[in-house]
């Protein structure tokens, strides 16, 4: 639907449009490309430079729903019972027409609830939407329960998955993991790419590299400070890291992702 250059997929930071309930946003997904413009994320068109975004042609004209919204505005409880873990699915997942009926009632009702920003009180469309979109997510949990049960993830993968989530922050050999788990590096790189397309080592600097954005862009810790808790010895590290991953420093992309640049 869009993309960075002629790969990647963006990725964007959450900025609540003008008059939007806090923390979600409900558009048409023709509205996209134009939202995009409105928030600095495009430059020149179609014909941006790598570091922008690029949509393709006929997104003004797509039919379906974007729902935006901020990590924190679903209870710990529905995260946990959605089971989105690795490996993600990396085409659409398509319900039938039995699974889609509900998962469409849900979303009209949704849909309804966000549009009466001045009917309810605010707290309480707030805490409707905020039932309705948990009842949509859950919804959607089951087509990708049902696709991630239709291979086999491996017990190699699924164990270095939870390992890098609890230690990410503590090691970035993928030959330290292979050592506590009792598997070699070269067995858990073919469980990795078997799994997700990546090898262990970049699906480990993915891991950190995410939770160093979220860091660098949802708090006002220092840039020492965000290598320091990612278990990086000296900022130059840190900064080095980031960057080859990235390609811009930390401070850079604070900046860009903050929308001060």
């Amino acid at each position: 639907m869009f993309r960075i250059g002629q790969s990647r997929i963006a990725e964007v930071p959450f900025r609540p449009a003008a008059g939007a309930l806090p923390g979600l946003e409900v558009l048409p997904l023709a509205r996209l490309a134009g939202r995009a413009a409105g928030h600095g994320w495009m430059s020149g068109g179609r014909r941006a430079p790598p570091s922008t975004i690029c949509f393709d042609e006929g997104l003004e004209s797509a039919q379906g729903t974007l729902i935006l919204f901020q990590s924190g505005l679903l209870d710990p409880a529905t995260i946990a019972a959605a089971s989105f873990d690795p490996p993600f699915p990396l085409s659409a997942l398509l319900p039938s027409t039995q699974e889609a009926e509900p998962i469409d009632r849900t979303l009209e009702l949704l849909m309804e609830a966000y549009k009466e920003t001045g009917v309810l009180r605010l707290d309480a469309q707030i805490e409707l939407i905020r039932h309705l979109l948990s009842a949509l997510v859950l919804r959607l949990s089951y087509l990708y329960v049902r696709e991630r049960g239709a291979g086999d993830t491996g017990e190699a993968f699924r164990a270095f998955h939870a390992a890098v989530e609890r230690d990410y922050a503590e090691s970035r050999t993928v030959a330290d993991y292979a050592s506590a788990l009792g598997y070699s590096s070269r067995t858990l790189t073919r469980a990795c790419i078997a799994a997700t397309g990546v090898t262990a080592k970049r699906y480990l600097d993915e891991r950190i590299v995410l939770e160093a954005r979220r860091l660098l862009f949802h708090t006002e810790l220092p840039a020492s400070a965000v290598g320091e808790r990612l278990g990086f010895p000296t900022p130059t590290a840190f900064s080095k890291f980031f960057k080859h991953h990235t390609g811009e420093t930390p401070s850079d992309y604070r900046v860009r992702a903050s929308g001060r640049g």
